[in-house]
Formats: C-alpha cells, structure tokens, sequence
C-alpha cells in the first residue's frame, strides 16, 4: 500500500478516532485466538530492500545501498 492510498482511505473516518490494526493470521495469533490487535506506536522512514524467499515468504532487509529504497515504517505493539 502507497502513503497516498492509507492516507485517502483514512480520510473517510473520523479524525478523533482510534486506530488498530488486526491479523487472524494463525501463525502470528496461534491457534488458540481467533484475531490478534495492534495499536500503532512510531511511524517513520527507513531505507531497506523487500523481496521473497525461496517459499515466497516477503523479506526485508535495512539496507543503506543503491538497490535500497525509503519505506514508510509503522511500528506496532499487540493490544492484549
């Protein structure tokens, strides 16, 4: 997702409102939840490489060279 379309697609709520973000992803909640939320802590810039592996899982590494790009970071923190 691009800058512009979280910041358009955020523009349709509320402003005073909270965010959370939320995954059912069972290798991140297990199997004994159903969903796991995060609330957002930082967001900034680092440059980095993204790619896949060879199971096509997505990577990243910080990298400060030539094939390095700027990629907005959001930290989050699991909301228990």
């Amino acid at each position: 997702m691009k800058v512009r379309d979280l910041i358009k697609k955020l523009g349709e709520f509320d402003p005073e409102l909270e965010v959370l973000c939320s995954t059912e992803d069972e290798a991140i909640v297990g199997r004994r939840k159903l969903v796991q939320f995060f609330d957002f802590g930082h967001a900034g810039v680092v440059r980095g490489i993204t790619g896949r592996d060879e199971n096509r899982e997505f990577t990243f590494t910080f990298d400060d060279g030539a094939k390095a790009r700027e990629i907005v970071f959001l930290d989050v923190t699991a909301v228990f």
